[in-house]
């Protein structure tokens, strides 16, 4: 797998590449076998054994190594699940538009910094906002793939 930033060649195993261009980290995190990894700026080499994961940073070009990697967390787009740990919402969003293929738009940026905990399993996008509605007390309209974050309506 060849991203801009590094490339994954696969030494049988099974593992998962996170590089979208608009966050400021990538990563590959291994879960099983053993995978080559190659920084394409760096031009260093590491391979990865179950369990590990390496991030790439954009802004400081640098590669962490995490040697305990938290697969549960990782991986769970393949369980049908989306966690959210201690994040601010303008991330969960982002991932809300990657996760469900949709456009929201935030009219309400007093929670934009507010972090976020959270675990969900199997719930469809109107699930997910209906719990976000309550943490952060805000409100939202969807019009065809578009959520419209507004703040709550009070009497």
């Amino acid at each position: 797998v060849q991203t801009p930033r590094f490339t994954t060649r696969v030494l049988g195993t099974q593992f998962n590449v996170n590089s979208y261009l608009k966050d400021e980290k990538n990563s590959v995190v291994l879960v099983e076998g053993s995978i080559l990894v190659s920084d394409n700026i760096n031009r260093d080499q590491t391979i990865l054994k179950p369990g590990e994961a390496l991030n790439f940073s954009k802004k400081i070009k640098e590669v962490e190594k995490v040697e305990k990697a938290n697969n549960k967390i990782q991986l769970a787009w393949l369980r049908n699940e989306i966690y959210f740990d201690n994040e601010p919402v303008h991330e969960i969003l982002y991932k809300m538009e990657r996760s469900f293929n949709i456009k929201i738009i935030n009219k309400n940026p007093a929670i934009n910094d507010d972090l976020f905990t959270g675990h969900f399993k199997n719930e469809n996008l109107k699930q997910i906002l209906e719990t976000l509605k309550i943490a952060f007390d805000c409100d939202y309209q969807i019009n065809g793939d578009t959520v419209t974050l507004l703040p709550q309506n009070k009497p």
